[in-house]
């Protein structure tokens, strides 16, 4: 079954000219994506594919159900327009990134995802007992910055770079299970987090998340 899906954000790689959209749809499994180029507008159509009957189970699409498509030429200044609702799609660029300085040793990646923003994902493959690495970048104009709950596990309020931050660790038997830093930079919300991955790995400390957090350079104010 084929729906017309609402673009609710569009990521752009270094270039300019590749454009990735996430599936924001209930049970979408694939999902394909055009576009229509003019001087000053690009209008992007998304259509999300799902089996038959999915929509009574509404479940929300795994992180790897995207589209992309490679423009003519390179994005620039034009806008990014939705075609099914003509509304303008926010945007979030390779470059405007905050890039980190630092990292634990035996780092590898990013891989890119469009989840949750733009979500880069480091692995540590030498190191057996250690899980994943994730910074999110979020536009605060289009996504609700990550409201951490002291249900959740312990909260604790820092500063990263002279912002205002939240550092949540959930722990299990006391031990940490995931934790995670966030805050507010150049009209984007960031975090910092760090998850197990696999049975018998644990994610990283706080101390390292704080100094990952610490060396990352604010991005660029959005619009």
């Amino acid at each position: 079954m084929a729906h017309r899906q609402v673009i609710n954000y569009a990521l752009v790689s270094p270039t300019g000219r590749v454009v990735t959209v996430p599936a924001p749809g209930c049970g979408v499994v694939r999902l394909t994506l055009t576009a229509t180029e003019i001087r000053s507008t690009v209008r992007l159509r998304s259509v999300g594919y799902s089996w038959p009957g999915s929509g009574v189970a509404c479940f929300p699409p795994a992180p790897h159900v995207h589209a992309s498509i490679r423009l003519r030429t390179p994005l620039g200044g034009r806008a990014l327009v939705d075609a099914a609702t003509g509304h303008r799609v926010p945007v979030i660029t390779a470059t405007s990134l905050a890039q980190p300085g630092w990292l634990p040793a035996g780092a590898r990646g990013p891989q890119n995802s469009p989840v949750e923003g733009w979500t880069r994902t480091y692995n540590f493959p030498t190191r057996n007992d250690r899980g994943l690495l994730l910074i999110v970048e979020n536009p605060r104009s289009f996504a609700n910055p990550q409201e951490f709950s002291a249900q959740l596990g312990q909260l604790t309020h820092l500063t990263v770079a002279g912002h205002p931050a939240t550092l949540l660790v959930q722990r299990r038997d006391g031990a940490i299970v995931e934790d995670e830093i966030g805050w507010h930079a150049g009209g984007y919300a960031l975090i910092v987090k760090s998850t197990p991955l696999a049975a018998g790995r644990r994610p990283f400390s706080p101390s390292v998340l704080k100094r990952v957090a610490a060396s990352l350079s604010d991005p660029p104010t959005t619009n």
